[in-house]
């Protein structure tokens, strides 16, 4: 699958505004800083209409994947009794083999990370991103036999550059290592720094916020907490919109090596603390994830310190 010319020349890249773009198996990516941009859909299957006569009257049925097997090329080929024997089956499976050939490991890495996105809903973006990558790494991998490692850093790579709320024992639970491959995720990540000549990205620790508030809206404690205190749904809204501004300005140096989901459940817990004071540690840790006792240091240490931002915030706010 190929792309035209044009449409590549005329793609301005949304990352860093370049327009010089280059197309790689149906996929549009920029060439300064390396961002899979967009990808071309195979046009649909058209069939005519039954009962009209001319050719020019079809209709469409979609996106259906052809099948070559020793009967030809067959589509729809899942609705069909003949396909679903073991007989079929096999000759399917020999024939994917065939096909493969050397690109075998190429393929089972994209099935693995087509399988994450599907099970986490990364976009199309981030999705496309990890893909890329592991295409790039993968001839000059060769720390370990197994690809595994690399895929998962290859997927939290993307998912980080992304700014999306997912870490990286999310994709360990869908990828499973062994305990003596868990070190070698370390001198991947080396790897991919080393060659693309990149630090490793962090997550902000805003880009949380909106997770755990839409869990909190959800807690019937919460609920009826602020049902006592006269509040309305609104009031998330405001805790969201002010954490944000709080946390915003804020760099690695101010909050350390704090992790950034925590930093984010003890700031929302701050916040309220100045507000309706709805919030419990025990509701935040249930929304966040993150252990009561984190909550409570980092509330201590940090937010008590920075009472006069969250009170000029709450001033420039009404």
């Amino acid at each position: 699958m190929t792309l035209h010319s044009k449409s590549v020349e005329s793609f301005k890249c949304s990352v860093c505004g370049s327009t010089a773009n280059t197309s790689l198996d149906g996929f549009i990516v920029c060439t300064n800083c390396g961002t899979c941009q967009d990808r071309q859909i195979v046009q649909g299957t058209y069939t005519a209409i039954e009962g009209l006569y001319s050719g020019s009257q079809f209709v469409d049925v979609g996106n259906k994947m052809h099948v070559v097997t020793a009967n030809g090329s067959e589509i729809g080929y899942k609705r069909q009794s003949v396909f679903k024997t073991s007989k079929a089956v096999r000759l399917k499976r020999v024939h994917d083999r065939m096909m493969m050939r050397i690109e075998e490991r190429l393929l089972r890495g994209l099935k693995w990370i087509n399988m994450v996105a599907a099970q986490l809903q990364l976009s199309v973006q981030t999705r496309d991103r990890a893909a890329y990558l592991h295409r790039t790494m993968l001839p000059h991998y060769n720390i370990h036999k197994d690809q595994k490692p690399l895929v998962i850093c290859v997927l939290t790579l993307a998912i980080r550059e992304h700014q999306i709320p997912i870490k990286e024992s999310q994709v360990l639970e869908i990828i499973p290592l062994l305990s003596k491959n868990k070190s070698i995720l370390n001198r991947t990540k080396f790897f991919i720094m080393e060659y693309l000549g990149i630090s490793w990205p962090s997550h902000r620790p805003e880009c949380f916020i909106p997770q755990i508030i839409s869990t909190l809206r959800k807690d019937p404690n919460v609920l009826r907490y602020l049902e006592r205190r006269n509040g309305t749904p609104e009031y998330f809204s405001r805790l969201e919109r002010i954490t944000t501004k709080l946390l915003q300005p804020m760099t690695s140096l101010d909050y350390g090596s704090r992790a950034p989901d925590i930093l984010a459940a003890s700031a929302i817990y701050a916040v309220d603390s100045f507000l309706l004071k709805v919030l419990t540690q025990r509701s935040i840790s249930k929304a966040s994830g993150a252990v009561e006792f984190a909550i409570r240091i980092h509330h201590s240490q940090l937010w008590k310190s920075k009472a006069h931002l969250v009170k000029k915030l709450l001033e420039e706010e009404e």
